[in-house]
């Protein structure tokens, strides 16, 4: 037997679901005042309600991690016994906008943040 399996009851405490501690938590917090205040004055503040842009920012496809941007019915043969080869045609670091096209055979490496190029419908996970 473990220390930890040993000292199990140590603490006489019980594990509870998430929901259960925030309805604890939740008896506990004051509803703050709202005010408006300038950005300048807005550090360390938090919001007293949701903040949302009037369009999508930023305004074009980008990648949400490091990756392959690629198309995805290149993808369509795939399964765990059936790889496909597909050949790197640039790569994208955040902040620059690819010239190439992603077409059938090729990929872009990419950045996170980065533009997608022209032509690429998928970002797969690794």
């Amino acid at each position: 037997m473990n220390q930890v399996q040993l000292n199990s009851d140590k603490f006489q405490r019980k594990a509870v679901q998430v929901e259960e501690a925030q309805s604890r938590i939740a008896t506990h917090v004051k509803q703050g005042e709202r005010e408006d205040v300038g950005l300048e004055q807005a550090h360390g503040r938090y919001l007293a309600m949701d903040l949302t842009a009037p369009h999508p920012y930023p305004s074009f496809r980008r990648s949400g991690m490091d990756g392959y941007a690629i198309l995805g019915s290149d993808t369509e043969v795939c399964s765990s016994g059936q790889e496909i080869w597909l050949r790197v045609i640039d790569e994208i670091p955040c902040g620059t906008v690819s010239d190439k096209r992603v077409e059938t055979g090729l990929a872009a490496r990419i950045m996170t943040g980065a533009q997608l190029p022209e032509g690429a419908d998928t970002l797969p996970g690794m």
